[in-house]
């Protein structure tokens, strides 16, 4: 027999069309009772049995009702389905923390903003439940009360992802509110501005305007400084400024943002800037702190470019060896340096300095006579006694590493050194 035939018959016993109300029922909405018989059966249910109540389907009327009920607003509280039944539950004083901080519902703009104008203590609340609901147009539509309390909130929680897509309303806070709201606006663009990860909507003649501009100005990534502020730069004819940021452009590798700048420069600066950034001093610094970019090595004089390739190829052996020189010495790792020496390279004085860190390291280095000069002497000054004993077992000191082992820790090993140079 059909569900639809047999469902009316159920339901002249109340009890027994309960049972098929289940929600696993797949036909449960035909067993559903009318909304009267429904409250009836739910007002009469004892405490105990009240929470099994929750398993069942029910009528749209009944679930109002009860979320608008002192006593039965707990059977739904926690599975609000629309707005409807958020603003009964809301609007029924019992049933409104557990309304607010219901898992299951996600509180639309609109709900957000009556809910936290209503009263601020809704708003971290709402913060820690769904965080990325508070966008800029549903913020600006907050109370001063409401704002204070969200962005004070964010500030403690260092949550700079959130108000950077606050900024614009952030920056007319900071510069127009009064009170506490203005502070904590003004709190919230300094946590910005001295992130460097911080990329600004607010618009460039808008930006200059806040008094921490310049540390982020000077200090996030120029790239990010480029795209917001360079057009502004140039049209104010800041070269200045513009020349310091191609500069740091270089130097943090985005070659081709600085290409484009050092074209719209006019040629005259342009000119004197390349001829700047060629300098030899200029591309030596780069290349010692691994910024040196390819398009300036290519633009060096031969005898330069030597010079540059001998320092980029140290700090390629300093990466090699850096782990190394932690984990400690493994044979396979001793013959690799020995081939760099074989096939006619140096071994890098930033690997040679990272091997005097290590005993172990530096009783190898010694051993295969991987140290240079300058780094015999350093190997003298340092405490690595064993090192200095393999060395010395084999090798003449001359006077400067003689004199380098005297004022050292382990001058007491003088005695037993080789020393040749004079007295």
């Amino acid at each position: 027999m059909a569900v639809s035939a047999v469902a009316p018959v159920v339901k002249l016993f109340p009890a027994w069309a309960l049972r098929h109300t289940k929600k696993g029922n797949f036909y449960a909405s035909y067993f559903l009772l009318s909304h009267k018989r429904e409250m009836k059966i739910l007002s009469k249910t004892p405490n105990y049995r009240f929470r099994r109540m929750a398993e069942h389907l029910w009528r749209p009327a009944t679930r109002l009702k009860c979320l608008k009920d002192e006593k039965l607003w707990e059977l739904f509280v926690d599975e609000i389905r629309n707005s409807e039944e958020f603003y009964a539950a809301f609007n029924n004083e019992t049933a409104q923390d557990r309304a607010v901080a219901s898992k299951g519902y996600t509180l639309s703009n609109d709900e957000i903003v009556h809910v936290c104008n209503s009263d601020k203590k809704w708003v971290p609340v709402l913060l820690k439940k769904q965080s990325g609901s508070f966008y800029d147009k549903t913020v600006a539509r907050l109370s001063g009360e409401a704002r204070t309390m969200l962005f004070g909130r964010l500030v403690v929680g260092y949550s700079v992802d959130i108000l950077q897509g606050l900024d614009k309303i952030l920056r007319q806070d900071a510069l127009f509110a009064t009170g506490d709201l203005q502070k904590t606006a003004a709190a919230a663009m300094s946590l910005l501005f001295k992130n460097k990860t911080y990329r600004p909507n607010i618009p460039a003649e808008q930006l200059v305007q806040l008094p921490d501009f310049n540390v982020w100005a000077d200090d996030a990534d120029s790239l990010a400084v480029a795209n917001k502020m360079a057009n502004y730069w140039l049209r104010l004819r800041q070269y200045d400024l513009v020349e310091r940021l191609i500069e740091r452009l270089i130097n943090d590798r985005h070659r081709a943002a600085a290409d484009q700048l050092l074209t719209a420069l006019p040629k005259e600066i342009s000119v004197r800037l390349s001829d700047k950034l060629c300098r030899p001093e200029t591309l030596l610094n780069l290349a010692k702190e691994d910024k040196l970019p390819l398009t300036l090595y290519d633009l060096a004089a031969p005898e330069l470019q030597q010079r540059l390739f001998d320092i980029m190829e140290e700090n390629a052996q300093a990466k090699w060896f850096k782990p190394l020189a932690e984990q400690g010495p493994r044979n396979d790792v001793a013959g690799l340096l020995k081939c760099i020496k074989i096939n006619g390279k140096k071994i890098g004085g930033k690997v040679q300095d990272m091997s005097l860190e290590n005993p172990a390291w530096a009783e190898i280095f010694a051993a295969e006579g991987f140290y240079d000069d300058a780094h015999i002497i350093k190997l003298m000054r340092s405490g690595n006694k064993q090192a200095i004993l393999l060395w010395g077992g084999r090798n003449n000191l001359n006077q400067k590493q003689y004199t380098a082992l005297l004022f050292g820790p382990c001058a007491y090993l003088a005695p037993q050194m080789k020393y040749h140079g004079k007295k």
